[in-house]
């Protein structure tokens, strides 16, 4: 679990996912909604808004650096693993929320699970500082 090849493809897998989507939800809103089996009920400008949002957050995977060989470039993916995971779970917990109290589709929590399950993943590489300056 500690090889650079695991913990590349997780870092850059998820930047890359959420910049994907964020695109998708810019530019194609109604389409990407329906694609996750979401009533695309939504304004389109507002899931576009989110949509820069979830690109931003994405994208700062890639911010890092390429994997880290001393302990500067360490800290900077565990920098970007805190703060990602933070908002996933901020994401994670609003979405479940809402889709309990009724104010989401059940279909939403496709949303939900996916950003905790990463948020589990990137708070446990840093917790336990999988990478190493060695």
């Amino acid at each position: 679990m500690n090889s650079p090849r695991f913990i590349s493809l997780i870092h850059y897998g998820t930047g890359l996912m959420d910049a994907i989507t964020g695109c998708l939800l810019i530019f194609l809103p109604t389409w990407t909604l329906s694609l996750m089996g979401v009533n695309p009920r939504t304004d389109e400008i507002l899931v576009s808004y989110l949509g820069v949002f979830v690109f931003a957050v994405g994208t700062s995977h890639f911010f890092a650096g390429s994997y880290p060989t001393d302990a500067t470039s360490c800290e900077r993916w565990h920098t970007i693993w805190k703060i990602s995971s933070f908002v996933r779970l901020c994401i994670a917990f609003f979405v479940l929320i809402k889709i309990i109290s009724g104010q989401l589709d059940a279909a939403w929590i496709s949303v939900s699970a996916t950003d905790f399950v990463v948020a589990m993943i990137l708070i446990h590489f840093w917790r336990h500082r999988v990478l190493s300056s060695s």
